[in-house]
């Protein structure tokens, strides 16, 4: 991302005809009222550096890309526009990484199954970089007190030495840390309704990126995210470059289509990942779908086809590893995967022999976890 970032912008000043300007701050938006509407019309960007006087850059369309913390209300405030909605909860997770360097000499271990893997508890992946440098992130929720210890350096390397992807990673006659534990937390998903029943909030200004809608940044979803709604905005502008009412609705009616189901998809699952940590820490089994009554419980009982259905079945059946990683890889909407008949069947047949099949530990149980965490602090 760093690399991207650094490569994009040689590109936008040196390519185009794009005028960069560093070191100001936005104040706030300059409108005036649309007569055919009634909205604000947006004409304008207040900013100022430092401390000399504000000035006005006029516009005739504005693009709030400001990522996650954007000031897009208060802007909107500021011009008379009715308030802007959004729905925003707790991702319920917080992730910790650290940097390694391979010792001279030494080569990577051979990678003989997936990066990381999903405990439950916790979420671990290993990722390899360039000169000999890899990162080893692992996640759980900030209400776990025992795994809020991660981001101690010795916390966080017992839990990677007893991790079975990462442990001989981080042998010392194999790599040494290049870097403290760096903290990632207060995460959220979160969607801004912009536009509400068919009307915009105001005319001449669209948010996008994480500034339209952000989420658990364990997707790997952002950059793609905002790529596609800088894209959707730029077809929307060139089917109506003189109406400012048809180009907002266009562009929503495209983003809810393309974009708002994925943040529904990232929601859901982080509410659902919370629920089943929950039941685990009351000691419930949060995968036992039989009731008392002999009724099912459909969460437990789709938390069980997941487990022991569609995961196990992506190691055995290659069509559903290709479906999995078209939806993985946004090649196809979230939902596509559950609405195939075809896929379902072979992911029944795997769920149904689940008590034949020998369990694959991915990692420990969070008991022994929890017990090897507070060893590492004694």
């Amino acid at each position: 991302r760093i690399t991207f970032d650094w490569v994009l912008r040689r590109h936008v000043r040196s390519e185009t005809e794009t005028k960069v300007m560093t070191g100001f701050q936005v104040l706030g938006l300059t409108a005036e009222t649309d007569t055919e509407t009634g909205l604000p019309r947006v004409n304008g960007v207040q900013i100022a550096r430092d401390q000399a006087d504000p000035e006005t850059l006029p516009a005739d369309l504005v693009v709030d890309a400001t990522g996650r913390n954007t000031r897009l209300a208060h802007w909107l405030e500021g011009i008379g526009a009715e308030p802007l909605e959004q729905d925003s909860e707790s991702c319920g997770i917080f992730y910790c990484s650290r940097f390694y360097r391979l010792r001279p000499g030494v080569e990577a271990p051979k990678m003989e199954g997936p990066i990381g893997a999903d405990l439950g508890y916790m979420k671990y992946a290993i990722f390899m970089g360039d000169s000999d440098i890899f990162s080893i992130t692992l996640a759980a929720s900030p209400d776990d007190e025992a795994l809020r210890q991660l981001r101690k350096p010795a916390v966080f390397e017992a839990a990677a030495r007893n991790l079975p992807t990462t442990s001989r990673w981080v042998e010392p006659s194999v790599s040494e840390p290049i870097t403290d534990v760096s903290t990632y937390a207060n995460l959220k998903n979160t969607y801004r309704y912009f536009v509400r029943d068919g009307q915009p909030l105001a005319l001449g200004i669209f948010p996008v990126g994480d500034a339209l809608m952000h989420q658990n940044p364990l997707a790997g979803r952002g950059c793609t995210m905002a790529w596609l709604s800088v894209q959707l905005l730029s077809e929307a502008f060139t089917a109506h470059p003189d109406n400012a009412l048809a180009f907002a609705q266009a562009l929503d009616a495209e983003i809810i289509r393309q974009v708002h189901p994925w943040y529904l998809t990232m929601r859901d699952q982080d509410r659902s990942a919370g629920e089943l940590l929950r039941e685990e820490q009351a000691g419930a089994n949060p995968y036992g779908f039989q009731r008392e009554d002999g009724s099912i419980d459909p969460q437990a009982y789709m938390r069980s086809l997941l487990k022991d259905g569609l995961m196990p079945a992506l190691r055995e059946d290659i069509t559903v590893l290709r479906a999995f990683l078209r939806v993985f890889n946004l090649l196809d909407a979230p939902g596509d995967l559950m609405a195939r008949p075809d896929l379902m069947q072979k992911v029944l047949g795997v769920w149904q022999n689940r008590e034949q099949r020998e369990p694959i530990s991915f990692g420990p149980q969070r008991s022994d976890m929890v017990s090897t965490l507070e060893a590492a602090q004694a």
